[in-house]
């Protein structure tokens, strides 16, 4: 008898299961289609205790297709409508500041984060599905003797960062190198 509830019990759990799958198909959020014009958001967190130790740079794709950088001092946001064919992406990059003095204190609370959303409409204005997201954020505590040692990690390619290429006529998003 144990037998018999339990295979019961497993097969009403697999239907069960199926028909929650089944029901949980999710409609796209927009079309499909040929990108012909494009939104990019960047934004950047940093902490006052990393600001007063580093410098923050921000490297980012701005509207007119040109790689910008901007020294932060405090969080940062950033809006841009490239023209396609365009790089959407951003980075950020550190460098210990000429007058910290590692002596101060013994450890330092580092906390920074970067979001870069990319929004494509068709040449309608109808939003497409292909949507990009990249998000990563980090809080750590290093000692400060050693945070020259920590940023030299991050000199060549920024310590957070993504890059991606969108072209008109091609539904695929590439994601190229920096350099």
């Amino acid at each position: 008898m144990n037998v018999s509830l339990k295979r019961i019990a497993i097969l009403l759990g697999c239907a069960v299961a199926a028909a929650l799958f089944a029901s949980c198909t999710k409609a796209p959020e927009g079309e499909t289609g040929t990108p012909a014009s494009a939104t990019a958001e960047y934004a950047v967190s940093v902490n006052d205790e990393m600001l007063e130790a580093l410098v923050v740079t921000v490297e980012y794709y701005d509207s007119d297709g040109s790689l910008k950088t901007e020294n932060l001092t405090g969080p940062w946001a950033k809006r841009v409508e490239p023209r396609l064919p365009a790089f959407i992406g951003a980075r950020i990059r550190f460098a210990v500041r000429e007058d910290f003095d590692p002596s101060e204190s013994e450890t330092i609370r580092l906390a920074y984060g970067l979001s870069v959303t990319g929004h494509l409409f068709t040449a309608e204005g109808a939003k497409l599905s292909n949507d990009i997201s990249y998000s990563n954020a980090s809080t750590k505590t290093i000692k400060t003797d050693r945070l020259a040692e920590w940023v030299s990690r991050f000199a060549e390619n920024g310590v957070f960062g993504v890059l991606y290429y969108v072209s008109p006529g091609d539904d695929r998003i590439g994601t190229p190198d920096w350099e």
